[in-house]
């Protein structure tokens, strides 16, 4: 028995067909249109493999430089007085117009410098935010600086840092200190600016000597100074080098 479209069969595939979506409703059927689907699934799949070929080789070839100067950066705020450690920074790249004349490419050349004032995170580090060379960094360990002013601003000028003297009272002619490191040395005027790393405003005045000794011999050098004219409780008597 035929179904015909008036037959409950007939009508059950009729509305069938009417359910289902355009797409899937269409089958092409002619050789061209199956070459143009085989075709196009051809040329799709060359893209992919393109692409995917680009993104691959991409990854493996060197990768351009960074842009810009390198420039040395604050990691996080550092308070004044700070001795700088290698996590206090970090390589930024600035454009080359703003990168600071006086700032650093390298984090190893500012590790170990002091600096002279507080430095927010983000700041670039310049030498001048850094304290300059002190003669405190030149102390021994376990010694303090002492300052012995001096009648003779002659043998002030002519003593040089690394000279050792010996300091004796001009009251009773006893030692009070033996081989102690020159540190500084100059006049009023400081002629050979010896003084200049310690003082921004002339702190030391009239000639005299900064010498490294022992907190024990510094204080005896203060009783033998006294209350008396600078220069006239103590005398230095100077080693010959080496």
């Amino acid at each position: 028995m035929t179904a015909t479209a008036d037959s409950p069969r007939g009508k059950g595939r009729a509305a069938g067909a009417r359910r289902l979506p355009p797409w899937a409703r269409w089958r092409p059927t002619s050789r061209r249109s199956v070459w143009r689907r085989v075709r196009a699934r051809r040329w799709l799949t060359a893209v992919l493999v393109g692409l995917a070929t680009w993104l691959v080789a991409g990854a493996a070839l060197p990768q351009a430089p960074p842009q810009g100067a390198r420039v040395v950066v604050v990691a996080r705020d550092l308070p004044v007085g700070h001795r700088i450690v290698p996590a206090d920074l970090h390589v930024s790249r600035w454009p080359e117009d703003l990168r600071p004349r006086a700032g650093y490419a390298r984090v190893d050349a500012a590790v170990g410098a002091v600096l002279a004032g507080p430095i927010t995170a983000g700041e670039a580090l310049t030498t001048g935010r850094l304290r300059g060379s002190s003669l405190l960094d030149a102390l021994p360990h376990g010694r303090v600086m002492a300052h012995i002013p001096l009648a003779d601003g002659g043998l002030a000028r002519a003593l040089r840092p690394g000279d050792r003297v010996d300091a004796i009272s001009t009251t009773d002619g006893t030692v009070i200190g033996r081989d102690l490191l020159v540190l500084a040395a100059g006049g009023e005027q400081h002629d050979h600016g010896a003084l200049s790393p310690l003082t921004s405003d002339d702190a030391v005045q009239g000639p005299g000597v900064m010498v490294a000794t022992q907190p024990s011999t510094a204080s005896r050098l203060a009783v033998a100074q006294g209350a008396q004219t600078p220069g006239v409780g103590v005398m230095l008597t100077v080693h010959r080098p080496g």
